[in-house]
């Protein structure tokens, strides 16, 4: 196992533990669009790992690139003027 999958499964199961119990807490996801802690660790450890369907070359990395500046920018000036983390 190498790469995220490993980085998962290194974690101690006392922490998954813990991680469950303040979802619970809480609600469980930070919002729609970030699912609970445990469901994500959940399909990385169960799933099957397969390779990216989508690749960035070369040649998408360049508008992707130009895409995000201005909002780069603003994130910046955000942490470097405001200390927004």
């Amino acid at each position: 196992m190498t790469g995220p999958a490993a980085r998962i499964a290194s974690v101690p199961e006392r922490e998954y533990r813990r991680v469950r119990g303040v979802g619970a807490l809480r609600g469980h996801g930070a919002d729609a669009a970030h699912p609970p802690a445990q469901l994500r660790r959940q399909r990385v450890s169960e799933g099957e790992q397969r390779d990216a369907a989508v690749r960035c070359d070369a040649p998408r990395a360049g508008p992707i690139a130009d895409e995000l500046a201005p909002a780069r920018e603003r994130t910046a000036r955000l942490v470097i003027r405001d200390g927004v983390a």
